[in-house]
């Protein structure tokens, strides 16, 4: 496909070819409430922990190809979903009902994950944006390395 081909998503995500396809949808799904051994046998995986490593290699890889603008607009985008849920169940919340103030921290601990909150607490602020985060064990930070860089790990 060409660059002009590639399909954008509200999300900021690009679609290239089949696997990326399948990894968006497997994101999608999961984005959706299904678990990940519920995503990879509705989309083929192997099993679920091969599901979630290739939706994380290609959020990395399309968060890695994105503009600074686009970045930002997504963030956006996102925190406003987040604010949207928040306000839906905090009345529920604050008159005593757990599971909506269950739900209410789980939108909070997003909403912290999503600006790097939880990395910030006693760490150096003076990080770069070429900064990259990879979470795994060695092997996802090598094929994580390798999608960012084209295969190339010179």
């Amino acid at each position: 496909m060409s660059r002009s081909d590639v399909a954008k998503r509200e999300d900021g995500l690009a679609i290239r070819g089949s696997v990326q396809d399948n990894a968006y949808q497997a994101y999608q799904l999961h984005l959706g409430g299904k678990d990940w051994e519920d995503v990879a046998i509705r989309l083929g995986y192997a099993n679920g922990k091969t599901a979630q490593v290739e939706v994380r290699q290609y959020i990395t890889r399309a968060a890695v190809q994105m503009d600074t603008a686009k970045r930002e607009e997504v963030l956006y985008l996102e925190m406003a979903r987040l604010d949207a849920l928040q306000s839906a169940l905090w009345d529920d919340a604050m008159e005593g009902d757990t599971k909506a103030v269950d739900s209410i921290l789980r939108v909070m601990g997003h909403r912290a994950k999503l600006l790097g909150l939880e990395l910030m607490a006693g760490v150096d602020t003076s990080v770069t944006s070429r900064t990259v985060i990879i979470q795994g064990d060695t092997q996802d930070y090598i094929r994580s390395l390798q999608l960012v860089t084209g295969g190339k790990t010179e």
